[in-house]
């Protein structure tokens, strides 16, 4: 469904915001005060003056203002619910930004970005009025009414949003649409320097400030653009959100996918709030702690405890009984001392959070032979560990030149291709080639029978297809590498 042309935030600018296992490394943030009238090298676009919520401690308080026309209470609960959830899993978890969510107050000074939701319209139409924080509002100015009523998030969508898969997609499509605009991301297509081949770009803003190439799928576009047929982020969407305000790369999906508590197909089906669920009843039910403990960590806190104790877990460090004896700073301490062992860092490791600690023993090493936020090391020791092909002790004693050469070993005793094939990659390539290779073997995505069949670019077109299915990204998954690829299963958008 298209959203009319009322979605109109000041037409300005425009967005083209656009190791195996546990791999985690944050790019940091760029993240700006206001647009600046320069070009900068990420993909997004917007208008000069734009504030941006980073001078709001990158919190964006929503409240809840109108709900119109829904039958019934629990109508207008599924509304706001999908709505929600749209905007964590599809702006919020992939960024350093936080929502606060009430329903409006009728007092006050407080500011909010207010929500109107109307149902029963005979398309998919929303608007903001205005981006970034000049969205926000007071109560005062809620009582308002149109047309000189103020910004927020309002959106009117049909009566059958919730009947189908495509009627929801297309529900989805405009939420992440209009919620961008909040985030003080405008329509793509007034770029000025759009692809001129395309349906896209007109109402051509001079002025917009351009940050990265021009996006034509992106969520910025929908639907005013024929190319943009896709009802998710781009990303390029993301990867220019992430300019502005930073990332958010917790892996709860890939602890839950590494310490084998769900598999790819349940963990597809899966709200984020529901795997976080599900870690801590997992972490609860292997430690002596309490679910409670658990819920008091933040997303990263719990994300680095699982972790830990799935690596000592499959590593066969500890065992189940043994790990359900132990505290979490246990576990912690356990997981320092074996890589201590393993690196030789000693009192140097006591300063590493416990994903660095998870990431130091799949072997992401930078200089000085610590973890670093930019490198990603080769992982082939990780791969040779997730795959179960070395366990630890074994790979404590193996040069790093004996780990490639093992893996080269194992991913010809594996595929149908060649010694000398895998001896000519280097050692990010091979090690993605093996990354790969054991996700869709541990995923029962491939059978060991099938996966001797096959090609290393055999297996890499079955995780591009995988991944399209987790994702919807589909074609644009074709510019990832293996790594890259593998890291997306395991929730970690690159």
């Amino acid at each position: 469904m298209n959203i009319k042309k009322k979605d109109q935030p000041a037409l300005r600018g425009a967005l083209c915001a656009s190791l195996m296992a546990l791999a985690l490394h944050a790019i940091p943030a760029a993240a700006q005060e206001n647009a600046r009238s320069s070009s900068v090298t990420q993909p997004l676009v917007v208008s000069s003056g734009t504030k941006f919520w980073t001078q709001n401690g990158n919190v964006i308080p929503m409240c809840w203002h109108e709900l119109l026309q829904f039958p019934s209470t629990q109508a207008a609960n599924e509304a706001k619910a999908f709505v929600l959830k749209t905007i964590q899993d599809g702006w919020i978890s992939q960024l350093n930004l936080r929502t606060t969510w009430v329903d409006c107050p009728t007092s006050g000074g407080a500011q909010h970005v207010r929500v109107k939701l109307r149902i029963g319209d005979g398309g998919n139409n929303g608007t903001t009025l205005q981006s970034g924080m000049n969205t926000l509002s007071t109560a005062a100015q809620r009582v308002v009414q149109p047309p000189n009523d103020p910004p927020g998030l309002l959106m009117g969508f049909r009566s059958d949003w919730n009947t189908s898969d495509a009627t929801r997609a297309s529900f989805r499509g405009l939420i992440l649409h209009e919620f961008g605009h909040v985030l003080g991301f405008d329509h793509e297509f007034q770029r000025p320097d759009g692809p001129k081949d395309t349906d896209c770009y007109r109402d051509i803003r001079t002025d917009a400030v351009l940050i990265g190439p021009a996006d034509p799928k992106s969520i910025m576009s929908w639907s005013y653009c024929k190319e943009s047929s896709l009802q998710v982020l781009t990303l390029n969407d993301i990867r220019g959100a992430r300019s502005v305000y930073g990332r958010q790369d917790i892996s709860i999906r890939g602890v839950m996918l590494a310490g084998k508590f769900r598999t790819q197909r349940e963990l597809n089906t899966m709200s984020r709030d529901d795997q976080r669920n599900t870690l801590i009843v997992e972490l609860a039910g292997r430690s002596n702690q309490s679910g409670a403990f658990y819920q008091g960590l933040n997303d990263e806190q719990l994300a680095g405890t699982g972790a830990v104790l799935v690596f000592l877990r499959e590593a066969k460090i500890r065992t189940d009984q043994e790990i359900k004896m132990m505290t979490a700073d246990d576990q912690r301490n356990v997981m320092i001392v074996e890589m201590g062992s393993q690196t030789g860092l000693g009192s140097s490791l006591q300063g590493l959070g416990n994903l660095d600690l998870a990431l130091l023993a799949l072997g992401k090493v930078g200089p000085g032979g610590l973890p670093t936020d930019q490198g990603r090391g080769s992982y082939i020791r990780g791969v040779l560990l997730a795959g179960k092909f070395r366990s630890q002790r074994e790979l404590n004693t193996m040069s790093t030149e004996d780990q490639r050469n093992t893996l080269i070993v194992e991913l010809t005793g594996r595929t149908n291709q060649s010694v000398g094939h895998f001896q000519s990659l280097n050692d990010i390539t091979l090690a993605g080639t093996g990354a790969i290779l054991v996700f869709l073997r541990t995923e029962g995505i491939r059978t060991d029978a099938q996966l001797k069949t096959m090609s290393d670019d055999d297996m890499r077109n079955t995780m591009i297809v995988e991944m399209g299915r987790q994702t919807g990204l589909d074609a644009q998954l074709q510019g990832l590498d293996n790594l890259a690829l593998v890291r997306m299963a395991f929730g970690l958008f690159p």
